[in-house]
């Protein structure tokens, strides 16, 4: 799965400037609207994340950062494997249900 997303042909993709420039109009749009944008990074299987390519991580990071966007990261939510489809990005059953229950937590 990593492969696909962040790899052409064995080469390490560049940053999607589509997806930063959405991001950005997005932001603008919630600043307008005096909407508070949260992104929230959904759990993922520890072994997924572990191969995610820094260059991301830190790209994701200083974006983040720089357009002041908080970010609820439940990356470290679920730790089994019954949480996760094989894929490793995507949660189960079982896993939405844990990750829902911890949302709604959250949001009280």
């Amino acid at each position: 799965r990593i492969l696909l997303q962040y790899y052409n042909g064995g080469s390490l993709n560049e940053y999607s400037l589509k997806n930063i420039e959405c991001l950005t109009k997005i932001k603008d749009l919630c600043n307008k609207s005096k909407v508070n944008l949260i992104l929230v990074n959904t759990p993922v299987n520890i072994r997924y994340k572990n191969k995610i390519p820094k260059k991301f991580k830190i790209k994701y990071e200083q974006l983040t950062e720089s357009m002041k966007i908080k970010v609820l990261d439940l990356s470290d939510l679920l730790s089994q494997e019954h949480f996760f489809i094989p894929d490793g990005d995507h949660v189960s059953q079982k896993g939405a249900i844990t990750t829902t229950e911890y949302i709604g937590t959250k949001l009280k």
